[in-house]
């Protein structure tokens, strides 16, 4: 595993590290919206 990205929404205000699949593996866990969140602003800005 190497280093991860980060991404940031300017229009949103709002910026995060990018989670990796076994962190949005069980959506019990804390903070599990605020990553799903984070992971789908990472492929709208970030993947054509």
């Amino acid at each position: 595993m190497g280093e991860r990205g980060f991404v940031a929404d300017l229009a949103a205000r709002s910026f995060g590290r990018v989670p990796e699949g076994p962190e949005l593996m069980n959506p019990r866990t804390p903070g599990f919206e605020e990553k799903k969140r984070i992971r789908q602003a990472y492929f709208r800005l970030c993947l054509d």
